[in-house]
């Protein structure tokens, strides 16, 4: 039987209630944001099942059905909890944390994967940056049959454009349609917690600060990072208090930055670089303050 090992167990549950056979050997793992989300069905225990189940889930989660034979695994739209896998003797290992897969038998770096991730930052596909370690890709499921070391790949969703669209009109329309309904999903899901956005002073954040506003969202703050009386900062504060949200900003102080990244830098790369990608630490020291003075939960 496929073995599963999280490295994050808070983040897993096992809801063994939603299988409707209670005489099935299924082992089931959920994870979801919120944390207090539970899946809208039992979850998936075959590739053709998971696209009319994944799309009844609400915010984000990925999910592993193991079964006497194998395991399925599912993930969101934008893979929010990253999933890796390997064969070794005849047994798929499964686990959240790639030191874990690492540890179970020696491996080297992957050519292909090394190359990728030289030109974009991370890998492709289910390659990763390791030979023999593969990742759940976006939007899909991963059949996995012990016996058989090749993974099924089975995406759930594919993003294609149905419509062409030749006048500017049409496409302002369709595009405004678009983004306020991502926005007004993203704060119904939320469910009135804090929503914290970066603000550069440019349009693009701006313009998702605005949608937000207009979406009725109850708790949202900006926060800034740099140098203290740029031309940036005064120009995000100006925005923020436009809109009536709370403004914060912190101060990168190259001491202090090097400091916090000399003591916590390599814990945070191990925990979120997943094998496959080169962790987003621009914000990284902004949130650290912003979390450790309240502005932001823990």
């Amino acid at each position: 039987m496929s073995k599963v090992i999280f490295a994050s167990h808070s983040r897993w549950c096992q809801p063994g209630t939603f299988n409707d056979d209670a005489a099935s050997p299924l082992q089931q793992w959920w994870a979801s944001a919120p944390n207090s989300n539970q899946p809208h069905a039992p979850l998936p225990t075959s590739p053709e099942q998971v696209g009319q189940w994944a799309h009844k889930q609400a915010g984000q989660w990925s999910g592993v059905v193991v079964t006497k034979t194998g395991a399925l695994l599912s993930s969101d739209m934008p893979r929010s909890f990253p999933l890796l896998y390997r064969y070794v003797a005849g047994t798929w290992l499964v686990s959240d944390d790639p030191q874990v897969l690492i540890d179970a038998a020696p491996t080297s770096w992957d050519a292909t994967g090394r190359l990728q991730f030289r030109h974009a930052a991370y890998t492709l596909g289910t390659r990763t940056l390791l030979k023999g370690i593969y990742q759940l890709p976006a939007a899909s499921s991963v059949e996995l049959i012990d016996g058989d070391p090749t993974p099924h790949v089975h995406p759930w969703k594919a993003l294609r454009y149905h419509q062409r669209i030749t006048d500017e009109p049409t496409f302002r329309q369709l595009f405004t349609q678009a983004l306020e309904q991502a926005v007004e999903r993203v704060v119904k899901l939320t469910q009135g917690r804090r929503l914290a956005v970066p603000l550069s002073g440019g349009l693009d954040s701006r313009l998702i600060l605005s949608l937000l506003k207009l979406a009725g969202a109850s708790d949202v703050v900006a926060f800034t990072y740099g140098t203290a009386g740029s031309r940036e900062a005064k120009i995000s504060q100006q925005v923020a208090q436009s809109l009536d949200v709370p403004w914060y900003f912190v101060e990168l102080s190259e001491a202090k930055v090097r400091q916090a990244w000399q003591a916590e830098g390599g814990a945070f790369i191990r925990a979120a670089w997943a094998g496959a990608s080169l962790p987003h630490y621009q914000d990284w020291y902004a949130l650290r303050e912003l979390t450790s003075t309240g502005v932001l939960p823990a």
